[in-house]
């Protein structure tokens, strides 16, 4: 990442250290959602694709963190596959946005799916978002979310003490 950007970044968010672990848990997924004015749209648990019976806008994978397992494997890119998108304005057209803040990609997963979706109506807050962020970068994206106070304070409500 841009060292420019985060060192703006920091200077700039006030809920950067702030942002609370939450479980993954669809239930709290979809109280999220009512707290980002999206009440309409849930968040269920499924075992079988044959039995989704509703409109579906997108999959979040939820699994448990193995404590003592933190690291991340590493992706080697070969050049001679063409399994990455590359084209900058691909990527700046959807919405996909680097997870800068620790703890907060419960509101990440959620917030791909419904800032991707043309079926959704979005609520004000998220509108504006998806439109202010309209052509950033995918950091840049990441940055513009840990600045949403709304965003923040909605996450953070559902944290466990």
């Amino acid at each position: 990442m841009d060292q420019t950007i985060f060192s703006k970044y920091k200077q700039t968010s006030f809920f950067s250290d702030e942002w609370l672990e939450l479980e993954s848990a669809p239930g709290l997924f979809s109280l999220l959602l009512e707290d980002l004015h999206m009440p309409s749209i849930q968040v269920e648990e499924i075992y079988d694709l044959d039995s989704i019976n509703s409109p579906v806008y997108g999959f979040v994978f939820l699994f448990k963190l193995v404590s003592g397992r933190k690291s991340r494997r590493k992706l080697l890119y070969d050049e001679t596959t063409d399994f990455l998108i590359q084209d900058n304005e691909v990527v700046r057209e959807m919405f996909f946005a680097h997870q800068i803040i620790p703890n907060s990609c419960a509101t990440h997963s959620l917030l791909s799916v419904l800032l991707n979706s043309e079926e959704i109506e979005l609520s004000d807050t998220l509108s504006s978002m998806k439109e202010f962020t309209k052509g950033f970068t995918p950091e840049n994206k990441g940055v513009s979310i840990c600045n949403i106070p709304e965003i923040a304070l909605a996450h953070n409500k559902h944290a466990s003490p």
